[in-house]
């Protein structure tokens, strides 16, 4: 008899913390409401410190959303951006991917640096 060894991950974590960069995920509040181990690490911060809280509160640092909501809404068929960000010594490209429902609502945004 052999042993079964196959290991199912715990999507999405496994997966996401397998990927060196900073992954997040947040809601159209800008609210956290996943973080990826490499985000923690580059933002020095524990995932239980991090969720919650708008996203330019921990990484990538700054005064509010990083890309212009308004415009993300008004383009139905859009759902993906990249921007290039220069914080203090680091530059990012940060790439947004926006998740919408049956009826093109946006649900979240899925973002890695």
């Amino acid at each position: 008899m052999t042993e079964n060894i196959l290991i199912k991950p715990k999507f999405p974590r496994d997966l996401f913390d397998a990927i060196d960069m900073p992954i997040f995920i947040h809601d159209a509040q800008d609210r956290l409401l996943f973080v990826n181990h490499t985000y923690c690490e580059a933002a020095n911060v524990t995932e239980a410190n991090a969720l919650g809280k708008p996203y330019w509160d921990i990484l990538p640092l700054g005064d509010g959303p990083i890309y212009d909501y308004t415009a993300i809404q008004q383009e139905n068929n859009a759902n993906r951006y990249q921007i290039e960000l220069n914080i203090g010594k680091k530059y990012f490209l940060a790439k947004r991917y926006i998740v919408r429902d049956i009826e093109g609502k946006i649900l979240y945004f899925l973002c890695i640096l």
